[in-house]
């Protein structure tokens, strides 16, 4: 305790320094923080869909534009018994309702992308093969 006393009264003495340090502890703690939670976000927590581990992206090459053509993912859909398939491409779209505009991305997916994924839609239903064009918002959105 003689100690503790004994760092106030030096700190209390001397507030420039106090204040120096206050704001590096402050500082470092707050960087450690959020660069935590980037990385528990991005890379130590799981997916949240059913066999995270099981997913693969396949493409064509590298870089945009690299992805398959949707009749090779459905031949490769016809073909597969092994594992769920489907399709996503982003898009950037332009919404507009009288003066509002807003212009979120979004994804271009198959109809089987939820059920391949075994994740449902919080509000609705997920994609039906005879549904024809149809849009699912995010709950974010």
């Amino acid at each position: 305790m003689q100690d503790l006393r004994y760092a106030f009264r030096t700190l209390r003495n001397s507030p420039g320094f106090t204040a120096v340090a206050i704001l590096c502890l402050s500082l470092g703690i707050g960087a450690n923080s959020a660069i935590f939670s980037l990385l528990d976000a991005a890379l130590l927590r799981p997916l949240p869909v059913r066999e995270p581990d099981r997913l693969v992206l396949v493409g064509t090459g590298t870089g945009m534009g690299s992805g398959l053509s949707y009749p090779q993912v459905d031949y490769m859909r016809r073909n597969t018994r092994s594992a769920d398939i489907f399709a996503f491409a982003r898009i950037d779209l332009n919404l507009s309702s009288g003066d509002l505009t807003d212009s979120p991305s979004g994804q271009v997916v198959s109809d089987n992308f939820f059920s391949a994924l075994g994740a449902t839609p919080l509000i609705g239903r997920g994609f039906r093969a005879d549904d024809g064009p149809a849009a699912i918002l995010s709950h974010r959105y």
